[in-house]
């Protein structure tokens, strides 16, 4: 997975982290912490995008991009699976 980088500080950028524990991945997820090994995690990256072409940025002054990815933790045990 790549990093994820953000320039400079704004109100426009929001990042949210997700967990579900392990084993049983229940709802609801438990936001605002990275977790522990297997637990299935999501990190949520919400950001307005401002036009900087003044005849778009008229029209439409900015659009919300959302990216999310969801992977298990620290999967270098042996998540579920007998010793």
């Amino acid at each position: 997975m790549r990093p994820i980088s953000v320039s400079g500080s704004s109100d426009a950028e929001n990042v949210t982290v997700r967990r579900w524990a392990y084993p049983t991945y229940a709802d609801p997820p438990v936001e605002g912490s990275a977790g522990v090994a297997c637990d299935d995690i999501e990190v949520q990256v919400q950001y307005d995008h401002q036009f900087m072409t003044p005849v778009i940025s008229s029209i439409v002054p900015h659009i919300p991009l959302t990216g999310r990815v969801r992977v298990l933790n620290e999967p270098f045990g042996r998540c579920g699976q007998a010793n």
